[in-house]
């Protein structure tokens, strides 16, 4: 079975990244936030609630003998409750302070993640092209030379010292799409830890060139 993260027998790190910004509501960081927000929301609610007088009622029928008329009665109660009234109004106010900075901090974190995906897509793309600089141009030249400078050697029109010249730069330039191919892994990693579980298949696919 084919490796997900593989696309056309190449890395999904070298071939595509995730396409948009969607989802970004679902990043465990801001899902924490949520259930933050909605538990103290329920907080709130029972507060408030508690301020609200509990009224109770009792209804009650007496039988009198005799010619004395029954009694009928009904008994309302109403709790005015004083001295926890202000404390109850501090601590409604403390839970929206902190349903607030919440909220302020959910808004933030979703935009310090689409900023964060927009610099390593950007990345990951300059990666990308000067992998493909290298691949079209400069590594193959790089070869001609070492090939021609060995040929130059073997009719000894150039010295030992050319040919490991030729080389040593061939060499120096596959190390440098080495370091450059690591660090296109790492920022795909990194975008991909800004995704939701599910969403990495959503992607931009670019077609390396050849």
């Amino acid at each position: 079975m084919a490796n997900p993260e593989t696309r056309g027998g190449l890395p999904a790190w070298a071939t595509s990244v995730p396409a948009d910004d969607q989802g970004v509501e679902l990043h465990p960081a801001v899902l924490a936030l949520d259930a933050q927000i909605a538990t103290a929301l329920a907080d709130r609610d029972l507060a408030s609630a508690a301020k609200r007088p509990d009224w109770t009622w009792e209804i009650s029928l007496g039988q009198r003998g005799g010619d004395k008329a029954n009694l009928f009665s009904i008994a309302v109660s109403i709790p005015l409750p004083v001295a926890t009234s202000r404390r109850q109004d501090l601590d409604i106010a403390a839970r929206v302070a902190q349903i607030d900075q919440w909220v302020a901090q959910r808004a933030e974190l979703i935009r310090s993640h689409i900023a964060e995906r927009q610099t390593l897509r950007a990345e990951w793309s300059s990666h990308r092209d000067r992998l493909r600089l290298l691949d079209n141009r400069l590594l193959p030249l790089a070869r001609e030379r070492t090939t021609a400078t060995l040929n130059s050697y073997r009719s000894g029109t150039v010295s030992l010292v050319s040919v490991v010249d030729a080389r040593r730069n061939e060499i120096d330039i596959a190390m440098q799409r080495l370091d450059i191919e690591r660090e296109q892994a790492r920022t795909w990693a990194q975008l991909r830890y800004l995704l939701p579980d599910g969403s990495a298949s959503q992607y931009t696919n670019t077609e390396r060139a050849k």
